[in-house]
């Protein structure tokens, strides 16, 4: 199967992404909402500012559950926090400001997500191009430092399983899988943000430093 690299091009990425989403799907190209919950400040007087993802439902038992899991050693942290990857995704997601740095985020964490899958040729080429043109685009607004590190979803939908049992022709089918798990991500979670000064005017610099100055 020959494929044609130079298809892959953010701008015909991103123009497929706006036909597929136009309509029925135009809600992933929208600002996420972020609820924000206000929690207890760390045992030493630190202040807490902490995006994550949580099921819709999720019940207000979260909040002390939050404050015990940030006074537990490090090493002894458990899920539903203390997934950093999803953290950054969330974050990410948060500080987007236009439709093409919302589409990216979908794929660009969408495609991390198979890194390690070992998927078969030529879905495994076609979700690598997809994802570097996606992160190259990011890129372009936020620091490259935070790339390094890994980001996800808190659940992903569309797995390594079901994309085994396709085989991709195009970036398209890429895309088309990213919309339908971003629309199931968007309809089963919300990102939240745990802040103990809920109600303070200043976002601390360090947590607001993922875009360029």
């Amino acid at each position: 199967m020959e494929i044609k690299f130079d298809s892959f091009s953010w701008k015909n990425i991103f123009l497929y992404w706006q036909l597929k989403t136009k309509y029925l799907l135009n809600c992933v190209n929208q600002p996420l909402p972020c609820q924000k919950i206000k929690v207890s400040e760390t045992s030493d007087k630190r202040r807490v500012y902490y995006h994550s993802w949580l099921k819709n439902d999720y019940s207000h038992d979260i909040v002390p559950a939050f404050n015990r899991w940030m006074e537990m050693p490090l090493y002894d942290r458990e899920l539903p926090f203390s997934d950093e990857r999803v953290s950054r995704s969330a974050k990410l997601m948060m500080q987007t400001r236009t439709e093409s740095e919302r589409a990216a985020v979908w794929l660009f964490i969408f495609c991390a997500s198979f890194e390690k899958s070992n998927l078969p040729f030529p879905n495994n080429i076609m979700i690598d191009y997809v994802g570097a043109k996606a992160r190259k685009h990011l890129e372009e607004a936020f620091q490259k430092w935070q790339f390094k590190y890994h980001h996800r979803f808190p659940h992903l939908f569309i797995n390594a399983t079901t994309v085994r049992n396709v085989v991709f022709q195009d970036y398209k089918a890429v895309v088309d899988y990213a919309i339908i798990n971003s629309y199931m991500v968007m309809k089963e979670y919300t990102i939240v943000l745990f802040d103990s000064q809920s109600d303070a005017l200043h976002i601390p610099s360090l947590f607001d430093d993922l875009r360029k100055q």
